[in-house]
């Protein structure tokens, strides 16, 4: 006879009854677990592709302001430190309140997460706030090379990747290897 249940169909002792077995739920939280598992290495592996392709687009925008900066001082700064501020400062421009600002610059279009703000002096010593370091999609300061004593593809701009660590296989740069 029917109990009419979708799963689970004994009888005992002239009473009906509908439920799982305990086998039943075992093969379900299995199923269920090797899902979420799944979902989770899915999951981390496209966080991962979304903060590569974060990177490589920081460090495209990098690449275009220091070919800018080369051109319009005929010069590259020796590292990090000194580009960002002497980039920036192409864009100073008087503010409402008296001061100095940078103004519309690639590097301030960054998202604020990736951006270490700093102070720097502008025209006549005024301060102004400045982005003093970007960080990678993995929350690591990128690096510059200037130098073609250090590389030979100098200037570029690098970073150390998923793995955190400099000079592994999974490195970013702003040239293709």
């Amino acid at each position: 006879m029917d109990c009419g249940c979708i799963i689970g169909r004994w009888r005992q002792r002239g009473h009906r009854h509908c439920a799982f077995t305990v086998m039943e739920m075992v093969v379900v939280l299995a199923i269920v677990a090797i899902l979420v598992g799944m979902a989770l290495a899915i999951g981390a592996k496209v966080r991962e592709s979304s903060e590569v392709e974060l990177t490589r687009a920081e460090l495209s925008i990098l690449s275009s302001e220091l070919t800018r900066l080369e051109h319009r001082m005929g010069a590259v700064p020796s590292n990090m430190a000194a580009f960002l501020p002497d980039d920036q400062q192409l864009y100073l421009r008087s503010s409402p309140t008296g001061g100095w600002i940078v103004g519309r610059c690639a590097i301030n279009d960054l998202p604020p997460a990736v951006m270490v703000r700093g102070i720097m002096s502008g025209p006549g010593g005024s301060s102004v706030i400045y982005v003093a370091a970007i960080k990678d999609g993995f929350g690591m300061p990128i690096q510059m090379v200037a130098s073609p004593m250090q590389s030979p593809r100098a200037p570029f701009f690098f970073s150390s990747g998923p793995d955190k660590i400099i000079n592994t296989p999974d490195d970013i740069f702003s040239y293709s290897p």
